[in-house]
């Protein structure tokens, strides 16, 4: 009692794929309309421990995360939390992103790909809130379209749910292979559905970015003790979903 310790964990194998009829999670691996890698982790429910150790339980979290990644040049990858550093070597690109404020395991998040990145703020108050938003290159245009819908999303949320809880950190909503609630990068699924289509539902799409922002409340800053209570997350971001209707 009252020592730290370090501990070392050396880790390899192949995590599963995620099955989309089960909701069984893992690691998508798959290609963008360029052909282009398209990689994103997805492990509510089945777990984090999946692809990296963790104490995988919903009823404890880490205090704080630091997730350093190298990907093949060209590619790059969005985690959650703040982007302290981003380095180059001939062949790769190492991002390191650090997370201050507590997470759910499940909530730790891969997104490697080719993207564009977009920066805005929004200020309450005396705060400044860093927003951060990536797409597609080929998917800018309506990728705009939905973001200029963040800010006036976030007001509502900040009036019926409390502040937006995880400030220092910024706020990242981004497109992806599978909407997910990863806390600080939220991921609101391929802006064409089915994936790599041509079909466009611009309601459709706001309305599960509204869903999955309001996890940021439900879910990742309040969470439920047991996987048998995740009804209570999604009631919550369900309710979200009228908000934006109305």
């Amino acid at each position: 009692a009252g020592l730290n310790y370090e501990i070392t964990v050396a880790y390899d194998g192949k995590p599963q794929r995620p099955d989309g009829a089960s909701l069984a999670g893992g690691i998508f691996w798959l290609q963008d309309k360029q052909g282009n890698p398209w990689i994103e982790t997805v492990t509510q429910g089945a777990g984090a421990s999946l692809w990296w150790p963790c104490k995988d339980h919903l009823s404890d979290k880490p205090d704080s995360m630091r997730i350093r990644v190298s990907v093949p040049k060209g590619m790059t990858n969005i985690s959650n939390g703040v982007l302290r550093r981003q380095t180059e070597s001939r062949t790769h690109t190492t991002t390191e992103w650090y997370v201050s404020y507590p997470i759910t395991t499940y909530c730790i998040a891969l997104n490697i790909g080719d993207y564009v990145h977009l920066t805005d703020q929004r200020l309450r108050g005396s705060d400044t809130l860093k927003l951060h938003y990536y797409s597609k290159p080929y998917d800018l245009e309506q990728g705009r379209k939905l973001f200029r819908h963040v800010k006036p999303m976030l007001s509502v949320f900040e009036k019926y749910f409390g502040p937006y809880p995880f400030s220092r950190d910024g706020l990242t909503v981004m497109e992806s292979i599978y909407p997910m609630e990863h806390q600080g990068a939220v991921t609101f699924g391929s802006l064409f559905n089915p994936f790599n289509s041509d079909r466009y539902d611009s309601a459709d799409i706001l309305r599960t970015m509204w869903h999955e922002v309001a996890h940021e409340w439900w879910g990742n800053h309040i969470t439920v003790k047991d996987y048998a209570d995740m009804w209570v997350h999604e009631a919550f971001a369900t309710y979200a979903e009228a908000l934006a209707y109305r």
